[in-house]
Order: structure tokens, then sequence, then C-alpha cells
């Protein structure tokens, strides 16, 4: 990542720090459906027992990690964000949490873990195979990595292009999408290329939140669905995103805002 990228990153993570938990996970039917699908596939693939030691990257303001401290032995949590951190500071007070401010990238841990997580971050990240090398590093044998990332060429990634020309905007406090364009998404079977590169053996690919960008409650999205008609087109979605799960990942994927991605690291470090 140059320098000139890292800085706008933090800044605007820093600046959006106060608003992103409600925003993204809570302060919307459309946000608390967000989160109980990424819950979720989260806890599902995770996994977390008391004995695991785990590394979540980009904690943001500590919803994933006060979700997991109380499931696992010790967790590491870190973020580009200042700001961030001291939110997720305040709101998780459990003793086996320890919070780094830094750049993963170039932060150096001297540990290993069990498992390493990381919940839409992952699309910030431009080095990849320089991320998945780091990985496998800091996983002990057999270690588990997921990530929830944001999909790549599915209607949303086509409403993304689309939407400077449509401007079609609903106004909130999170206007990330709107304002910048620093998603550097990958698609799945690049991902399974590097994945396998790095010495991964991919356990699950599915996707995470199947749904349209049409709620005027929404994040940037095209203001179509009313206030009012929020839980009759979220239980629609609901219905057919459980459906869709259980099928091959190729249409679904198309229609995912997210996606997850399960690989164990296989071999021994040299």
């Amino acid at each position: 990542m140059n320098i000139t990228r890292h800085k706008q990153i933090q800044s605007f993570w820093d600046e959006q720090s106060n608003v992103y938990r409600d925003a993204q996970w809570i302060g919307s039917n459309i946000a608390k459906f967000d989160y109980a699908k990424t819950r979720k596939a989260l806890l599902r693939s995770l996994n977390p027992t008391k004995t695991d030691k785990i590394l979540e990257i980009g904690c943001g303001p500590g919803t994933w990690t006060g979700l997991i401290a109380g499931r696992c032995s010790k967790i590491m949590a870190i973020d580009i964000s200042k700001k961030m951190i001291e939110n997720a500071k305040k709101h998780i007070h459990d003793n086996n949490v320890t919070f780094i401010n830094s750049n993963f990238m170039h932060h150096a841990i001297g540990e290993k873990f069990d498992k390493i997580f990381s919940v839409r971050a992952f699309e910030y990240i431009s080095a990849k195979e320089e991320f998945f090398r780091k990985v496998y590093f800091l996983l002990n044998p057999g270690g588990e990595l997921i990530l929830i990332t944001k999909t790549k060429d599915s209607v949303w990634d086509l409403y993304k292009r689309l939407k400077k020309s449509l401007r079609l905007y609903n106004k909130n406090d999170f206007d990330e999408v709107r304002l910048y364009s620093w998603y550097d998404n990958i698609p799945p079977y690049l991902i399974k290329i590097l994945l396998k590169r790095n010495r991964f053996s991919i356990k699950n690919i599915s996707p995470v939140i199947i749904r349209f960008p049409i709620f005027m409650n929404g994040n940037d999205e095209i203001p179509f669905v009313p206030e009012k008609l929020e839980h009759i087109a979220l239980r629609i979605f609901d219905i057919f995103s459980e459906n869709l799960s259980e099928k091959s990942t190729q249409v679904p994927l198309l229609l995912s805002e997210s996606y997850i991605i399960h690989a164990i690291k296989k071999g021994h470090q040299n």
C-alpha cells in the first residue's frame, strides 16, 4: 500500500469511527439483517473454542472482537485507525483481548495463532500475495484463515459502477462508497489461486449477505424500498438467501454483497 493511500484510508476510518458501527451493523433494519448474516457465517466457519489463540485483522470498533473474545483463549485485534481502536476499547473489556493500532502488513507480530480472521478488511489490502504469505507464517500448523470480503463481479459491483451516472443516492452519514474507490477486490477464482499457491487448502467459499442494494436506509444504495416496506423485502431476501446458500456457490455469489473464504494451512513453514 502506498503512503498516500494508507493515509487516506486511515484518515477516513478515523473520521467514520463514531458512525460506522451504527451505519453498518446496528442502526437500521438493513444493518441488522447484514449483521445477522455476517455473524452466522463468521461463527460457523471460525468456530472459536476456549483453547484457540486468534488474530483479527481490521477489527474496526470491535464489532466482531467482542463476539469472539468470550469464546476463545486469547484474541489480538489490529486496525489501521487509532480512533477505531479507541472506540473498540470503550465497548470491550475482556482481559484476553489485546488491541494494536497499526497496519497489519507493516507490523511485526512475534506470535503464532490457531486461527486468523478478517471481516471486510481484505479489500483494502493491495498486496494480496504478501498478505497470504504473512498469514501463513503467523498460523500454527493446521491453522485456519477465515475472510469475509466484498464480492467482485456481482450485482453489487455492477451497481457501484453505475451509481455515479445514475445519481440515485440515499444520503446518510456513511458515504465511503460514494466518495472513494479504495476497494481492491479480486474475484473468488483468483483468491483460490493465491491460497493454493501459498500452501492453503480451501475448505469453503460461500455467500454471506444475499440481497439487492435497493433500500432507502442502506449505505449508498439505490433508494427504492422505503422504510415501511423494509421488513417485507428483508423477509423475502432472508428466505431467498437461505435457499441459495445451500446451492453451488456460482449463482449465489453473483447476487451477494459479501462472501466468506475458509482456508487451512498445509505443511510446515520453511
